[in-house]
């Protein structure tokens, strides 16, 4: 069953559903990936890669530069995104965050 839903049938999740902290080592490059999710383009199947042509002005206009070892973990947190919102659209799989 769904957390929210069991929450609201009055079973205690603890905090289950309260995010994890970010590590604050991780924090600064956690906030590029807040702010490059909001210029991912629209995909034919799912949701489309977050391609260099995207992320470069975004961080440009903002005066960022990234190390080669934060551009290949976006690129991993972009198809870790993707794998999941995929799943979510396949018979069986589980419903997606605002589903119950």
């Amino acid at each position: 069953m769904h957390l929210r839903a069991a929450q609201r049938q009055g079973a205690d999740v603890g905090d289950l559903l309260e995010p994890l902290p970010i590590p604050a080592a991780a924090a600064a490059l956690w906030g590029v990936w807040q702010g490059l999710k909001g210029q991912r383009r629209p995909g034919m199947q799912g949701l489309a890669p977050l391609l260099a042509a995207d992320i470069e002005p975004w961080l440009r206009l903002r005066g960022l530069r990234l190390t080669p070892w934060e551009l290949d973990t976006l690129d991993a947190l972009d198809m870790a995104t993707r794998a999941v919102v995929a799943g979510w659209s396949r018979p069986g799989s589980p419903a997606g965050p605002t589903s119950e």
